[in-house]
């Protein structure tokens, strides 16, 4: 017995040190984000996120509730944007959006949002184009247009109608500046996920797809 004890105590001495050099060797590269910039990252189901994203996807939240007029404190973007890397961590691959919007500047800190917490995100800027997009390519997980382009006034619900109508049931979120209460209720009623004109709620909307 005290035999086996000693080779035991004596494996272990040998094996600590492998076991050490194994695990640095492995983390090394979060480690050396660590040391060097303070960011770890957290590697879940194949979708890497940092800390240093999700502090960059709050601050881009927060400029955009501030083009938007709905101003975002910190605190709340944060909350915000955990949620949306914990729905994007437990996917199996980036999550893909597709935007559709004739005026794509309008929207540039949303998406530096979506973009810091993985999301892989492509553009249309028409009813055409985002048809020909959506039926080229690897199917996308949201949709996000906005309501009004120069072909019509109604052009989201236009998009909306054919997806249904061609048996596409992409969840599909209407982002616009209009905060009129019935104009959500259309949007549902058209089988859209829900409508916004808030930054903060779109990415609530677009953590809800992502979790179905």
């Amino acid at each position: 017995m005290e035999i086996a004890t000693v080779v035991v105590q004596g494996l272990g001495a040998v094996a600590w040190p492998a076991v050490v050099a194994f695990v640095l060797w492995t983390f090394r590269d979060p480690l050396g984000r660590l040391l060097t910039s303070g960011s770890v990252s957290v590697r879940a189901a194949g979708v890497e996120i940092s800390t240093s994203a999700r502090a960059a996807a709050a601050t881009a939240l927060q400029d955009a509730g501030t083009d938007k007029a709905v101003p975002l404190d910190a605190q709340t973007a944060g909350t915000r944007v955990e949620a949306g890397a914990a729905a994007v961590a437990a996917r199996p691959a980036p999550p893909r959006v597709l935007w559709v919007d004739d005026q794509p500047a309008h929207n540039v800190h949303e998406r530096d949002a979506l973009l810091r917490l993985g999301m892989v995100v492509e553009q249309a800027v028409s009813t055409d184009q985002a048809l020909q997009v959506i039926l080229r390519s690897t199917p996308f997980d949201v949709i996000v247009s906005d309501m009004g382009r120069p072909e019509s006034h109604t052009a989201g619900y236009d998009l909306l109608d054919q997806l249904h109508r061609a048996g596409i049931r992409t969840p599909f979120i209407v982002y616009s500046d209009s905060t009129d209460p019935s104009h959500y209720d259309q949007a549902i009623s058209h089988g859209a996920l829900g409508s916004t004109a808030s930054p903060a709620e779109l990415l609530d909307l677009i953590v809800q797809a992502l979790r179905r």
